[in-house]
């Protein structure tokens, strides 16, 4: 049961806005993203299976406005003091910030102090605080030119644990239009 409630508190606290141009002013690409299906922003009460997970959506939310993003998550089975689980990265992906989640059974959400991003050859460094990391321009090039297969990250939590995780190709494939007019 707490399980189900931090999932769903995430979706609640990883929603970030932004103000975006009227439509007037707005190139093609930023004409889609405003054209891209609505995923009204999730409170408390919905269910981790209804985000439309590894999709390009507009976010739209009462207090943080409507925006373009993706949301993944990548998920694997551990036994933490004999108690079975899954322990989960998430990670949503907006034009200027990623906010990432990582949470596991027998866990509060975990605060990261440092998040990479390996893309090709590439390794960023995101800057950030709260769990929520900036996107560069040179970040946000990367992503959309990245070959549509899983990308690696990297998560430092502040109690020093390192945890490897990946983005799923469904997700990198997104990047382009979240990330193309940027």
């Amino acid at each position: 049961m707490n399980f189900v409630y931090r999932i769903s508190a995430l979706t609640m606290g990883i929603i970030l806005a932004w103000a975006l141009p009227s439509s007037q002013n707005m190139s093609v690409a930023q004409q889609q993203t405003t054209q891209l299906p609505k995923f009204n922003s999730p409170g408390l009460e919905r269910d981790p299976d209804d985000v439309p997970w590894s999709e390009a959506v507009q976010v739209v939310d009462p207090y943080e406005g409507s925006y373009p993003a993706v949301f993944d998550r990548n998920y694997w089975k551990v036994s933490v003091f004999g108690t079975q689980g899954t322990r989960q990265v998430i990670t949503l992906w907006t034009p200027e910030f990623v906010r990432v989640l990582i949470t596991g059974p027998c866990e509060p959400a975990a605060m990261i102090k440092t998040f990479w991003v390996k893309v090709e050859e590439q390794v960023f460094e995101l800057e950030g605080n709260n769990n929520t990391f900036a996107v560069t321009d040179q970040l946000a090039q990367a992503l959309v030119d990245s070959p549509n297969r899983n990308v690696d990250i990297r998560l430092i939590l502040e109690g020093g644990e390192t945890v490897n995780s990946l983005i799923g190709e469904k997700t990198v494939a997104a990047w382009d239009l979240i990330y193309s007019e940027r």
